[in-house]
């Protein structure tokens, strides 16, 4: 019975290599781990919390794996399902499932693992773990809640290198700015990456476990065995080679490699630079992208990863250091502020604001936005930017954002 097998949550501070190591396990003759459904992320985001209705859970999860995760998805990484006759499958077996369970967040994980067995005809005797891959490391109190036996495994890399990497990539994506949403995001990931590894429930090589995105890179092998013993399955050389479940060759997802197409099959011709992941060039790398206050701004407030993981920092703390990275950290990003100051008065976000109002149907609120002249819908976008800021320093992390319920 798949609900008999142990549980490993396979989860990231952000932007760390965690596509990676799943590409590692994903051929592991012991492992059940589906490709990355991040079950958590997507039970939020179709808003299954209260709804008790089987057939519209069934409905929810149809929509969104056959259109994004489907037969036709060119992410290989992400395509749930390879082919129609699985899809068949895979949702005949989901609807016998939902309609004989109760609805909750634990069954439904089961039932969603057990249609994808059946789809794929995996022998689940032959399976000693289930691991389930979670993009963002928010749902901590989902999963003690719900699997409170179960173990996280982490993978940890640089902050500097990672939060580098991720904001270039959106820089990029976004015409040269990384939005408040996007960069608030990626603060608050690694602060909740934190706050899993202080976590006095979770002891560290008993139900957590860190592996090290620069020490798989120096020894893979070394890594994947110590890595196979926490997971109590035998060593296979599998996990010394990148695999997808189609069989199709896996690619580097780098924001600096191939114009950053990321896992499309189709777009990859070029090969990688040597010596692209030693750690000289790495350190180049992010050196170039991150801004003087950004690198204060990381150093400092990420502090407790650099002194237990041993990232040597490039400017010294003390007290001043730590002000200025907070001050850093609260005011709006430079190239952001640049951005508003080049479109005012004809700001995105002041559109977005009264599409979100009109949306919500909030018109009272919307007329008052409305009336404010230019000048005071920049200062409260100003001043709401810090305050958002403010909150995530503020806030418990013992409780799931909202950031998948943005409307």
């Amino acid at each position: 019975m798949i609900n008999e097998k142990k549980i490993v949550f396979l989860s990231t501070f952000l932007h760390t290599g965690l596509d990676w190591i799943h590409s590692l396990l994903d051929g592991h003759p012991e492992i059940l781990i589906m490709p990355a459904l991040s079950y958590y992320r997507c039970y939020i985001k179709l808003n299954l919390e209260n709804e008790k209705n089987n057939e519209v859970v069934y409905n929810k999860l149809f929509e969104y794996i056959s259109k994004n995760i489907g037969p036709n998805c060119k992410n290989e990484q992400k395509k749930f399902i390879n082919s129609f006759k699985e899809m068949d499958d895979f949702f005949f077996k989901l609807k016998q499932e939902l309609s004989s369970i109760e609805l909750n967040r634990k069954n439904i994980f089961y039932a969603i693992h057990s249609s994808y067995v059946y789809a794929k005809k995996i022998n689940i005797d032959n399976i000693k773990i289930l691991i389930s891959h979670e993009t963002l490391p928010f749902y901590k109190t989902f999963i003690k809640k719900d699997f409170p036996d179960s173990k996280i495994l982490m993978i940890l890399r640089d902050p500097r290198a990672a939060l580098a990497g991720y904001w270039y990539r959106r820089s990029k994506q976004f015409g040269g700015y990384v939005p408040d949403y996007t960069f608030n995001h990626s603060i608050d990931c690694w602060l909740y990456g934190i706050n899993i590894v202080k976590d006095s429930f979770y002891k560290l090589k008993r139900n957590l476990y860190i592996i090290k995105n620069e020490d798989m890179h120096l020894n893979l092998e070394n890594e994947m065995i110590k890595l196979s013993s926490w997971l109590n399955i035998k060593f296979n050389q599998c996990m010394l080679k990148e695999s997808y479940p189609s069989g199709k060759k896996v690619f580097v997802d780098s924001a600096y490699l191939w114009n950053d197409l990321q896992n499309d099959f189709d777009n990859y011709q070029e090969k990688i630079p040597d010596n692209f992941f030693s750690k000289e060039n790495i350190k180049l790398r992010w050196i170039k992208n991150l801004s003087q206050s950004q690198l204060l701004m990381i150093e400092e407030i990420f502090d407790y990863i650099f002194k237990i993981y041993h990232y040597p920092k490039i400017k010294k703390s003390n007290f001043l250091k730590l002000i200025k990275a907070y001050y850093y950290f609260l005011i709006p990003q430079k190239n952001l502020l640049k951005k508003w100051s080049k479109d005012y008065p004809r700001i995105d976000t002041f559109n977005r604001i009264d599409k979100r109002l009109e949306k919500n149907q909030r018109f009272i609120l919307k007329k008052i936005w409305l009336l404010n002249p230019y000048i005071f819908r920049y200062f409260f976008l100003f001043f709401y930017s810090i305050i958002s800021r403010l909150k995530i320093i503020s806030y418990t992390k013992n409780r799931v954002p909202s950031y998948d319920l943005v409307k």
